[in-house]
């Protein structure tokens, strides 16, 4: 009797401590679990529906020898691609009787020079057709004289550039015709037989304007995206516009859909380029990435015990830092226990990036290594090989960052060779040469 009363006191008094031990418990869990959901929320604020294009300072920005893109649009497949002009005009050479003259021009090469601001100096070297068209009597009168003839030809003009954005989240690079000046349109009519000189120089006087928009508005520049990182998540637009005359340079700055804290890389011509294009990253773009792309699910954040992706999983992982350094990655992150019993980690990772001989960067996060924790940092450290998965996804997404090709021509496959690059605090700064080559009609490059 005495013995099972004393059972019951025992109860009693375990139940009185083991109540509110759970109840501490469980209230440090759902403290943890709220704390890390705060995170993830935050984190969601990263992205935005649409780069804000009109906001000062670029969170990429590109430097563009004009003089390599000038090598690469003089490819005999580019200029082919481009339609011909045509145009047909009757000429009245007496009463009652009219010459009619087809003409044609396709342009057979290119130059292009920094002007002011945002404008280039544009040469065309032409190809000119000139057909006669001889109705009724005129025919037996000018027999002989048809044609066709061959005249090169040359405009110079200087336009404005303007962003066009397009339907797949690229930005083309098209010149402002509202901008366009036409400052010379040469033709040798004296090669002409001497009897269709005048009227043949009345019809072809007056084209300079119609032939140049028309070329103008058909010459492919330069193409911005769209991204391949982030899966469709991220997308650039031009920001602005800027050449130099001195240095023969464009600089594009790009902002992403990302919020990205003292964002502000801008023209710097006076600072020699040593390759075809610069291409540069500001220091924030990285971190701001992961989170806004751990925040859409492209990088799991919840794990089970095993540490595989599980939406619903007792683990979670929250970005605290991710930066490049000197020819490396460093990532600080939180590991999160939220089921019982509940306990955070802070974790850092350091890896390698290289370039390989193919020209695309390697990012390596394998070194992780515990910075504290709440409880149990033994058996943290026994187990944190299994956080290395985790961090070979921020590494890939580092990596993408770094061979994203922000830069394109239409109609070519650019092929980019890194001659230099540097990581650091400051972000990223890559240079290369650029070749190219025409898909599906040719597997050798052309160099500049």
């Amino acid at each position: 009797m005495h013995g099972a009363m004393r059972g019951e006191r025992r109860r009693k008094v375990l139940y009185a401590w083991l109540w509110p031990a759970l109840a501490i418990a469980a209230a440090g869990c759902c403290s943890l679990e709220s704390a890390y959901v705060r995170q993830s929320q935050r984190d969601a604020d990263w992205l935005l529906e649409r780069p804000v294009a009109g906001e000062a300072g670029a969170h990429v920005g590109v430097d563009l020898d004009l003089a390599a893109l000038e090598a690469l649009l003089n490819q005999p497949e580019i200029l082919c691609a481009m339609p011909a002009y045509r145009h047909r005009e009757r000429v009245e050479i007496a009463a009652g009787e009219a010459l009619g003259f087809e003409v044609w021009a396709r342009v057979e090469r290119l130059s292009l020079r920094a002007a002011a601001r945002d404008c280039l100096q544009i040469g065309l070297g032409l190809d000119l057709g000139l057909r006669l068209e001889l109705p009724g009597l005129l025919s037996a009168i000018w027999q002989g004289l048809e044609g066709p003839y061959r005249l090169p030809g040359s405009i110079s003009a200087r336009a404005g550039l303007r962003p066009e954005l397009r339907a797949d989240g690229s930005t083309l690079l098209r010149l402002d015709l509202d901008r366009v000046q036409v400052e010379g349109f040469d033709l040798p009519v004296e090669r002409l037989p001497e009897k269709i000189r005048e009227p043949a120089a009345r019809v072809l006087s007056g084209l300079g304007s119609a032939v140049s928009a028309f070329h103008l508005s058909a010459l492919p520049l330069v193409r911005f995206g769209p991204l391949e990182t982030g899966l469709g998540e991220l997308s650039a637009a031009v920001s602005e516009l800027r050449t130099d005359a001195g240095s023969n340079r464009l600089f594009a700055g790009l902002r992403l859909n990302l919020e990205v804290p003292g964002a502000r890389l801008g023209p710097d011509f006076d600072r020699p380029q040593r390759a075809d294009v610069r291409v540069r990253l500001c220091a924030g773009l990285l971190e701001s990435a992961v989170r806004a792309l751990m925040a859409r699910g492209r990088i799991p954040r919840r794990f089970d015990g095993d540490f595989q992706p599980d939406p619903e999983g007792e683990y979670g992982v929250s970005l605290l830092a991710i930066a490049y350094e000197q020819a490396g990655l460093r990532a600080s992150f939180r590991l999160w226990h939220l089921s019982w019993p509940c306990f955070f980690a802070d974790l850092q990772a350091r890896g390698s990036v290289d370039v390989s001989d193919q020209g695309r960067f390697r990012a390596r996060l394998s070194e992780v290594r515990l910075l504290q924790a709440s409880r149990f940092a033994d058996r943290i450290r026994a187990r944190l090989w299994k956080q290395t998965r985790w961090a070979a996804d921020l590494a890939a997404l580092s990596e993408g960052l770094l061979n994203e090709r922000y830069l394109g021509i239409p109609g070519l496959e650019l092929i980019w060779r890194p001659v230099r690059y540097e990581l650091g605090s400051a972000g990223v700064e890559l240079e290369a040469r650029l070749e190219g080559k025409i898909p599906a009609l040719t597997d050798r490059p052309i160099r500049m």
